[in-house]
């Protein structure tokens, strides 16, 4: 996938999140300063739910070493399983990815969230092939 796709990818996510009804909320006061790096093989959780909180992201980068589909979701149990709602993409992985190929969406605040309290993130896929990138978040009410 070529850089401009990704641009114009990431630039339609922001603008549904603007404009789209269920990402249209009122955005936490800080900017997200928690990371975690993203290298797997398997589906997995990236991040654990807080009490009393959403978790806001603000950065997503994400390569894939081979064809296959991912979907950052929410949920709780064995990789976000019980109450599983899509985040970025379905609740089955379902954005399509090449062989090294991905997508990044960047912003200086948060703009897209979990919907429920103290969910837990995962990155579900498709395939084995690792992948490998980084997420910027926060926790926020």
């Amino acid at each position: 996938m070529t850089l401009q796709r990704l641009v114009i990818i990431g630039l339609l996510l922001v603008i549904g999140g603007m404009f789209g009804g269920s990402l249209s909320w009122a955005q936490p006061p800080d900017l997200c300063t928690q990371l975690v790096a993203v290298t797997q093989a398997a589906s997995t959780q990236l991040i654990t739910g807080v009490t009393g909180t959403r978790t806001w992201i603000c950065g997503i980068i994400l390569v894939s070493a081979t064809a296959q589909s991912i979907s950052l979701v929410e949920g709780t149990g064995s990789v976000c399983a019980t109450g599983i709602a899509g985040v970025i993409g379905g609740t089955t992985a379902s954005v399509a990815l090449a062989i090294n190929g991905g997508f990044a969406a960047v912003s200086a605040g948060p703009w897209v969230r979990t919907v429920t309290l103290a969910d837990n993130v995962c990155l579900l896929q498709s395939g084995t092939g690792n992948v490998s990138g980084i997420i910027s978040y926060q926790t926020h009410p």
